[in-house]
C-alpha cells in the first residue's frame, strides 16, 4: 500500500470463518472492514455520511489483518485508558491476562469511550490526511483490534502499536484516538 497498491487482493468471504476476526480497508481504499465472530460489517463514506452493509461476503479488501478466535475470555478493566497511553495499556492488560504479546493479538474491548474518534476511508491518502468521514462518537461501543510491536507501518500506523476498528451504531470505521472509561470488558483469546 505504501507504493499505492490499494487493489482488492482478498475476498472476504474467502477467508471468514465464524471464529474470524479481522480489520481492514476496502480496495481502492473506499471503505473499511470490520469482523468480529465471523460478521462482517463494511462501510463506506457517501458525501458527509456512512453506507454501512453487513454480509459483505463478495467485498474485496486491499489491507485484512485477521485470526480465528475460538474462544474468548472476559477482563474485567477497573481503570480508565487514557488517549495517550492506549498502547501501553493495552499491553499490560493483554500480559496481566497472560497472553503472549510476542506475536500479533487480537482483542475486543466493550465498553464505554470518553473518547472515540474514527473515520471511514474513500480514497487513497498521504499520512496525517484522511479523505474521508471523519466521527467522534464518545458512548457506549465495541472496538475490535490486533496489537504488536512488531509491524509497525505493516498493519499499523508508525508511532502506533494497534489497529483498532469500532462498530457503533450500525457503522464501522478506522479508531483514530480512544479513551475508555473504568469498567470496560477486554476480550483475549483462550
Amino acid at each position: 500500500m505504501h507504493g499505492g497498491a490499494t487493489d482488492g487482493r482478498v475476498t472476504l468471504g474467502d477467508v471468514v470463518t465464524p471464529h474470524t476476526i479481522a480489520v481492514g480497508a476496502l480496495a481502492g481504499l473506499r471503505g473499511e472492514v470490520t469482523v468480529l465472530d465471523g460478521r462482517i460489517a463494511t462501510a463506506r463514506a457517501d458525501g458527509d455520511g456512512v453506507v454501512a452493509a453487513e454480509g459483505a461476503t463478495d467485498a474485496r479488501a486491499a489491507l485484512l489483518v485477521r485470526a480465528d478466535v475460538p474462544a474468548w475470555r472476559d477482563v474485567r478493566l477497573t481503570a480508565a485508558i487514557d488517549a495517550d497511553g492506549f498502547d501501553d495499556a493495552i499491553e499490560a492488560a493483554l500480559r496481566d491476562a497472560g497472553v503472549d504479546v510476542a506475536a500479533a493479538t487480537p482483542f475486543v474491548l466493550d465498553g464505554t469511550f470518553a473518547i472515540l474518534d474514527w473515520h471511514v476511508v474513500d480514497g487513497p491518502h498521504t499520512h496525517g490526511e484522511v479523505h474521508g468521514v471523519r466521527r467522534s462518537t464518545p458512548g457506549a461501543a465495541v472496538v475490535v483490534g490486533f496489537f504488536s510491536r512488531h509491524h509497525e507501518g505493516v498493519f499499523t500506523h508508525m508511532g502506533q502499536a494497534t489497529h483498532v476498528h469500532v462498530l457503533v451504531a450500525g457503522a464501522t470505521g478506522h479508531v483514530d484516538r480512544l479513551a475508555v472509561a473504568p469498567g470496560a470488558t477486554l476480550r483475549v483469546p483462550r
